[in-house]
């Protein structure tokens, strides 16, 4: 038998009750989607970090919205995924990342 979706309700309540006070991290949050991410989760009471290689979206995003942290992150390079993941880790109130929003895209040039 085939699977058969049903409709997504969605005017369905979020309960983003028990993510308050938690940390999170978003690549590829300085605008679009990731934006939208970091502007949901910090109005949801988390701790956010993201990355972006777009610096002047991020600087500004992170200063509408205080208590988040944006750091410039180049997501092909480990070392600069790395920074922003020590940078969270390090210094969140828990010492701890309990969510990561995987955003940032990576496509080869035009």
């Amino acid at each position: 038998m085939p699977y058969v979706s049903q409709k997504v309700d969605f005017n369905a309540p979020i309960n983003t009750s028990n993510v308050a006070g938690k940390t999170a991290i978003v690549t590829g949050g300085a605008n679009g989607l990731g934006k939208a991410y970091v502007q949901a989760l910090h109005a949801a009471g988390m701790h956010v970090y993201f990355g972006d290689t777009n610096i002047p979206d991020g600087e500004a995003l992170a200063r509408q919205l205080p208590g988040t942290t944006f750091l410039p992150t180049d997501v092909t390079s480990y070392p600069s995924q790395h920074a922003l993941f020590h940078l969270a880790s390090t210094t969140s109130p828990s010492r701890s990342i309990h969510h990561i929003i995987a955003n940032a895209g990576i496509a080869p040039p035009d």
